[in-house]
């Protein structure tokens, strides 16, 4: 309510005096920092998250910050420090890190208006200590209101004034030494009370349980959750900025390079082709009758538009006619005809759209239930990756797998009206117009054809514009899944302008490529011109030496017109072939590719009995995200069935990841990870997962 995300029913809440919706919301949350249960963060570098608490930080502030918020320790032990990528949504962290790279975000506003929303929830006991010191230090020398929500009793003692809320109404309210002198009756006593109790739960360390800490041989650095997105070691001779260049790039080929790329496209193209007979392969016996019937209808269109040209010539040459009686009898019957033809292209029409549409949307079906699976059945190191976020992963699900049905029954269906319509109209310039004319006609077909051609080869999109769609997806995901996070730093100008860039690169990459779409199609349309003016010229011709009448002249030219209107309307409404290919290219790619940790898969062993002894025997582990940086270092551990063992240490030392080892979300790069003395790898994934319960520190 105080930030306005939401507006009170009935009542008023307000700042200064000043009712909060009379107040500019940019304004007011500008005012405010907020540092939620659950931080996120954006995809990106430290220091990027960091800044987004002030616009046009310094790098000396967002250190600052981090150091009090006891961040800067754990982030100078990083490969790349402050230019650590997070990944997607903060995932290569551990939610320690994660909260206290929050908690800086929050400190470098600066805000009149703090919010800790159990601010130091996700740290371990010395990094909440000292974070929590730094805070006390930070309201006590810069005196600010702030709210902290706390279930920690010891982290709100000094506060000037606690409230202690039941039932969405305030019950009590005043300092920790007025609150305990209500007495027993009191709430706030009785909160106290219960959480100064000793723990007697059976997660407590007793006897029978063990506490293991994570110095040695887990070193302090390190993803300690599951994360969602990383970043790829930069290859020899690349950049991130400018991950083209390379071998590929024009400007650095040699000979070598140049014959590696030509035989790239040569395997490109041939893995094209089959991957085009894998699509047909997937239409089952109950698509042929639809085939059927779409190639029916594509033939009846085919031939339409040209008969078309033909009738509209008969019926022009009737009007010269001199029996009024013949004239009347010949329009009745031309027109007649003409009615005939329309009918029979709605018919054609409508069995083209249903028979290549109905088994294209059944293979769409297909393709989508197997690029799910696909997606599913990849391990958590392939998620790791950052073409393979979830929002590419979900746009790609969305889009790029409908776009596939268009390299089967869509392109059959547009081939056979092209040729039905290119046999059509020179059978019929041939039988009812003059044989010279219809032969220039067909001599004039090269001329056209590479205008057409060359417009389409421009139109076809290619893999730029689906990796456009990609990075504008991947923003949008962020915006839609943190648009809390967004709205309480006023970070939408921001992520607008992120998501207009991705556009404008895009755009500006492509401008030449729009100049030649504006040329060529022009030359498409003047070949077409030409065409007409020289069958014009040489049918005049025919005409004045007495070889052709203006019947006979007239019919191959309107055949030609006719002819380049079909062939308009079966590119209507097309899907980019380019497109269809690139797309289908990735999802074979995706669909191909084994798991290394496959829980689909039905081979591995089951246990007739588990009793729960698990071993860690000196296992060595780094994400695959960052392969560079080691998690596990020779870990070794033994636990034996029916204890409860306790993994205590610094927040990112690599708690988790022995919790993600066990559930085999990963392998370790050596060593083994036993239950009942049997190596994790060697079981079956989800008899495993059945076997093991997880509840995590951000609960899903």
């Amino acid at each position: 309510l105080i930030e306005r995300f939401y507006d009170p029913d009935g009542g008023s809440v307000k700042l200064d005096g000043t009712d909060l919706r009379q107040l500019s919301i940019s304004w007011l949350r500008k005012q405010i920092g907020l540092v939620g249960q659950e931080p996120v963060l954006f995809a990106g570098t430290i220091a990027e998250n960091i800044g987004y608490g002030k616009e046009g930080a310094t790098m000396a502030e967002i250190e600052q910050a981090a150091k009090s918020a006891n961040a800067h320790t754990f982030i100078q032990t990083l490969p790349s420090k402050y230019e650590t990528d997070v990944g997607e949504k903060g995932g290569q962290l551990s939610g320690g890190q994660k909260q206290r790279v929050a908690i800086a975000r929050a400190i470098i506003k600066n805000p009149i208006v703090l919010l800790l929303d159990e601010a130091t929830s996700a740290l371990d006991t010395e990094s909440e200590r000292i974070v929590q010191e730094a805070l006390d230090q930070l309201l006590a020398t810069q005196k600010r209101t702030t709210i902290v929500i706390a279930h920690r009793l010891t982290t709100i003692r000094n506060a000037d004034k606690i409230c202690v809320i039941q039932e969405g109404v305030v019950k009590e309210q005043g300092t920790h030494d007025q609150l305990m002198a209500i007495g027993e009756g009191g709430s706030y006593h009785k909160l106290v009370n219960a959480s100064s109790k000793p723990d007697d739960s059976p997660l407590g360390v007793r006897n029978g349980g063990v506490v293991a800490p994570t110095g040695g041989p887990f070193a302090q650095v390190g993803p300690q959750r599951v994360p969602s997105a990383g970043r790829v070691p930069s290859q020899p001779g690349r950049t991130p900025s400018d991950p083209s260049r390379g071998p590929s790039d024009p400007k650095f080929m040699n000979g070598e390079d140049e014959a590696e790329d030509k035989e790239k496209k040569k395997e490109e193209a041939a893995k094209a082709k089959r991957n085009v007979k894998r699509i047909w392969a997937m239409h089952t016996s109950a698509d042929y009758p639809y085939f059927a019937a779409g190639t029916v209808g594509a033939l009846l269109v085919g031939g339409a538009n040209p008969s078309m040209g033909v009738i509209f010539v008969k019926c022009m040459f009737n009007f010269y006619g001199t029996d009024p009686d013949d004239i009347r009898t010949d329009s009745y019957f031309w027109s007649g005809l003409m009615a005939g033809v329309a009918f029979l292209q709605v018919i054609g029409d409508t069995w083209r759209g249903w028979g290549f549409g109905l088994p294209g949307e059944r293979l769409t079906v297909v393709l989508r239930k197997l690029y799910y699976d696909a997606l599913v059945r990849q391990e958590i190191g392939w998620h790791d990756m950052p073409e393979n976020s979830s929002g590419k992963s979900c746009a790609s699900l969305a889009t790029e797998v409908n776009l596939m049905q268009a390299l089967s029954g869509e392109a059959m269906g547009r081939n056979i009206l092209s040729l039905c319509t290119v046999v059509c109209a020179f059978c019929l310039a041939f039988i009812f117009g003059d044989w010279a004319v219809t032969l220039v006609a067909v001599g004039c077909i090269p001329i056209m054809v590479s205008g057409m051609a060359i417009e389409l080869m421009l139109m076809s999109g290619g893999s730029s514009a689906a990796k456009m769609g990609e990075e504008a997806g991947r923003i949008m995901g962020e915006v839609v899944t943190s648009i809390r996070t967004i709205a309480s730093f006023t970070l939408e100008s921001h992520f607008y302008q992120s998501f207009c860039e991705s556009l404008d690169n895009f755009n500006a990459k492509a401008k030449i490529k729009c100049l030649y779409m504006g040329i060529f199609p022009g030359y498409s349309q003047a070949s077409l011109f030409y065409a007409f003016a020289l069958l014009y010229w040489f049918g005049g011709k025919r005409l004045s030496e007495g070889n052709a009448d203006f019947e006979s002249m007239f019919i191959p030219i309107f055949c030609m017109f006719m002819l380049g209107a079909g062939i308009g309307q079966a590119a209507n409404g097309a899907t980019d072939a380019a497109k269809a290919t690139d797309a289908a290219n990735r999802f074979f790619s995706v669909v191909d590719r084994e798991s290394a940790i496959d829980f689909s898969a039905s081979g591995g062993g089951t246990l007739s009995k588990t009793v729960g002894r698990i071993d860690f025997e000196n296992v060595f582990f780094s994400y695959p995200a960052r392969p560079e940086q080691k998690v596990c270092n020779g870990y070794s551990l033994r636990i034996e069935p029916g204890t409860t063992v306790a993994l205590v240490g610094q927040s990112g030392s690599g708690k988790s990841t022995a919790i993600q080892l066990i559930e085999r979300f990963y392998d370790p790069d050596s060593g083994v990870v036993k239950l009942d003395g049997v190596d994790l790898k060697t079981l079956n994934v989800r008899w495993l997962r059945q076997h093991v319960g997880l509840v995590g520190q951000e609960p899903v």
